[in-house]
């Protein structure tokens, strides 16, 4: 049921300050239950990903297929959030809609990593709440991009059929603002690989 990527030779994963625990959690929620949910993504899209490692104090919560086809598992520690997302595609200077408007992602918020073998990029943040909340009319000038709203990895794994499928694991701050580590989320996506 579950799929995992396919690795070729690459440097190593950067290092970054550890703001979570890096140690292996077990998870406690319903493994019956996230199962079940694998099952029904693997079914509609004839593959699933699923990770083999969760941040310390992470735990399954959900798995839902939203209407774009795109699966959605979520795990949860505390407030904070991992959201795991495929397919998706990664556009460095952000999604046409935003780039036709004019909002054009910053460089500085795009880092290179490599997940074993694979190339990934890291993004830090995302549009601040305020520019979203002025939509499609806002002035490209006045536009802020907030670095500390989330951090998502991207990278891309071959499913068992050979078909290669964008992933998103994305951190989403607690209240206090405590996201997971790059290198916790580089773990996270190492563990989805082929051993």
């Amino acid at each position: 049921m579950a799929a995992a990527c396919s690795s070729q030779a690459s440097p190593e994963p950067q290092s970054t300050e550890n703001t979570v625990p890096t140690t292996e959690a077990p998870v406690t929620c319903d493994p019956e239950q996230e199962s079940l949910d694998l099952q029904k993504i693997s079914s509609a899209l004839s593959y699933a990903f699923e990770p083999t490692f969760i941040p310390a104090g992470f735990e399954y919560s959900s798995s839902s297929l939203d209407r774009r086809r795109r699966a959605n598992l979520v795990y949860r520690g505390g407030q904070q959030i991992m959201l795991i997302a495929y397919p998706v595609t990664f556009e460095p200077q952000g999604s046409p809609t935003m780039v036709k408007l004019g909002l054009i992602q910053p460089e500085d918020a795009i880092t290179e990593v490599s997940i074993n073998t694979i190339p990934g990029h890291v993004m830090s943040g995302g549009w601040s709440e305020q520019t979203i909340l002025a939509g499609p009319g806002i002035d490209p000038s006045l536009a802020k991009w907030d670095y500390e709203r989330s951090m998502t990895l991207f990278f891309d794994c071959d499913s068992a059929e050979s078909e290669e499928v964008g992933i998103a694991i994305q951190s989403i701050p607690d209240g206090a603002g405590n996201l997971i580590s790059q290198s916790d989320l580089v773990q996270v996506a190492t563990s989805m690989l082929h051993p």
